[in-house]
């Protein structure tokens, strides 16, 4: 879910949606029904289901690629999906390249010229709106084909948004390839990643966030078993964790996906099923996700088919899920996750990574600065003092994803033994600027170190002041803190008559010096809902420790990514404003001195 642009318009994110380019020409020609060539034109083409492509070259000659638009009307769900087909730079007759499916963010567009980089996005001057992160060129040079898709309701594509479900942008993604098989005779054909089909299309795809949640919802549903590589960059694993961690609404990442476009307009913003926007609405007004919602959201998850979790509903009473919850099967993935990503986290990512690896591809996983990063709306102090100046930073460490997606569709696509090298087969876990750990496996959990959690009280409802529980002190040399800790205490009303529902949040933190100042780690931080006993892995950090510097606890009474969710605010029904006694244990995934990219 790629809201860049939008969030940064609030002023909820530090990133801004990526771009895309051309392949020479101003704009790609649009396909349309002809009984000789394809025109070029600059108005939207008929639906059609019989269009013309450009002619191969004959054998022995090649001219160069071209790109054009495609618009088709799926018979599953009636709607148009628009695409633009990217040919290899250099096309060759009698040759055949490999397929690489490509999708913009959510409340983006796709590309319809070539991309060019600015920083870390990439620009496409065609179609401003369809900014991102991903380079189509790099593989268009060295021989691919690219297609590059509007999702239901984005751009070009019309239908009602549905939060990439299985039964409806499922059903038009794999109309998108099988229009690519019947029409594209360039297309490369192998062995199936799994093994089982000797002539399948050699396929890979690409894309941030919402771009990378289609990947997953192919992946999962293509009865042919297609895909063969995915780079999916900063993608959740369960919508519901993702949009309700520990069930409290996220409300900046809620308001800026589901609110806003009802205020102003924008049709990207305002084509979602009702049934979603009104369930967020109830959700907003309960401080929780409502059965139904959960529901839908997972279905539309990874999560629901990697671990066979079966939903009742797909959009509330009368609705069923069309899917069963089974896994996609064998698959080559290099999953790109951001560490101080707020929306998607560490998390989120390692789930995914095991998901992938029980299915036997070859899975890799780096994380970097960059993803949906959050600005503190009303920071602390510590926020203030020590928020890092490389937010934007793509690379984990020396290793730099764009040319890591490069090398890993040539070993896996192409079949070029050893092209993935660059790419560390270790879990690479990004710290700050060239600096990341290498570790075989991650830290999750009770894997860690335990720690006490010694009593110490916390006032729900009051912002921003953090308490702070010391745990240890980094020794000479400096420590290593990577991975996901678990935290498991006991809240406890400061008074007999306290009355309502508290909400706490838990965060690790740095204190650099004798001040009582904190960094919290990664801008993470894990919302403690209700009284009683909470045992739950906290949100998963990376960072590396000065020698002398204190590794702490940080529990707030409030936080600014639950402005409107926390103890107060919109969570009037149950409103809180109290002391709270917490006490219990944490383990603290403590890694020492391990390895690096440097």
């Amino acid at each position: 879910m790629h809201v860049y642009r939008l969030a940064s318009v609030l002023g909820l994110s530090a990133l801004l949606a990526a771009c895309g380019g051309g392949d020479g020409a101003a704009a790609p020609d649009t396909v349309r029904v002809s009984a000789a060539a394809v025109a070029p034109t600059t108005a939207p083409a008929p639906v059609s289901d019989a269009t013309v492509v450009p002619a191969m070259p004959t054998p022995g000659t090649s001219r160069a690629g071209r790109s054009y638009s495609v618009f088709i009307k799926v018979p599953a769900t009636g709607d148009t999906v628009a695409f633009t087909v990217f040919e290899p730079a250099t096309l060759e007759g009698g040759q055949t390249y490999p397929l690489i499916l490509h999708s913009h963010g959510f409340q983006g567009a796709r590309y319809k010229s070539r991309p060019v980089p600015f920083g870390p996005l990439k620009v496409d001057f065609a179609n401003p709106l369809g900014s991102d992160f991903t380079d189509i060129g790099i593989f268009i040079d060295k021989g691919y084909g690219v297609i590059s898709i509007d999702e239901r309701a984005h751009g070009d594509s019309n239908g009602s948004d549905r939060v990439m479900d299985p039964d409806f942008e499922g059903k038009d993604l794999l109309a998108v390839l099988d229009w690519a098989e019947a029409n594209l005779p360039w297309l490369k054909y192998g062995l199936s990643a799994d093994g089982t089909d000797p002539h399948n299309l050699v396929l890979g795809s690409i894309g941030t966030s919402y771009g990378g949640m289609f990947q997953y919802l192919i992946h999962n549903i293509d009865p042919k078993k297609r895909l063969d590589a995915m780079v999916p960059m900063w993608a959740p694993y369960d919508l519901t964790y993702s949009l309700g961690q520990g069930n409290v609404p996220k409300t900046l990442w809620n308001v800026a996906l589901f609110g806003i476009g009802n205020l102003t307009g924008l049709k990207t913003l305002t084509g979602f099923d009702p049934f979603i926007f009104n369930g967020f609405i109830t959700s907003f007004a309960q401080n929780e996700l409502s059965p139904g919602l959960k529901d839908l959201l997972l279905y539309h998850s990874n999560r629901y088919f990697c671990e066979g979790n079966p939903v009742a509903t797909n959009g509330g009473p009368g609705t069923r899920p069309e899917r069963p919850p089974v896994p996609g099967g064998k698959v080559n993935v290099l999953l790109v996750q951001g560490i101080r990503d707020t929306l998607f986290n560490l998390n989120e990512g390692h789930s995914n990574y095991a998901c992938f690896k029980k299915q036997g591809g070859d899975v890799r996983l780096l994380t970097t600065q960059v993803g949906h990063n959050t600005l503190q709306v009303t920071p602390d102090l510590g926020q203030l003092v020590y928020h890092p100046a490389d937010v934007l930073n793509e690379k984990c460490g020396t290793v730099d994803p764009a040319a890591g997606a490069l090398g890993f569709f040539e070993e896996h696509l192409k079949g070029i033994a050893g092209a993935a090298s660059a790419v560390p087969k270790q879990i690479c876990l990004s710290i700050a600027g060239t600096d990341a750990a290498l570790v075989d496996e991650l830290t999750v959990g009770r894997a860690g170190t335990l720690f006490p959690v010694r009593s110490t009280t916390v006032v729900a409802g009051v912002p921003e002041v953090p308490v702070a529980v010391p745990l240890f002190t980094a020794p000479a040399g400096g420590e290593v803190v990577g991975g996901i800790p678990r935290l498991e205490v006991d809240l406890r009303a400061g008074s007999p008559l306290a009355r309502g529902t508290p909400i706490l949040f838990a965060g690790l933190g740095i204190q650099h010096s004798a001040l009582p100042v904190y960094e919290l780690l990664d801008n993470q931080i894990t919302p403690l809902k209700g009284l009683g006993r909470h045992d739950v892995d906290m949100s998963g950090v990376a960072a590396r420790l000065k020698p002398g510097e204190k590794l702490v606890l940080l529990l707030y009474g409030g936080k600014d990514q639950y402005l409107l969710t926390g103890s107060t605010s919109l969570n009037l029904p149950k409103a809180s404003v109290m002391s709270v006694q917490v006490s219990g244990n944490i383990w603290v995934p403590k890694l020492g001195l391990p390895a690096t990219t440097r």
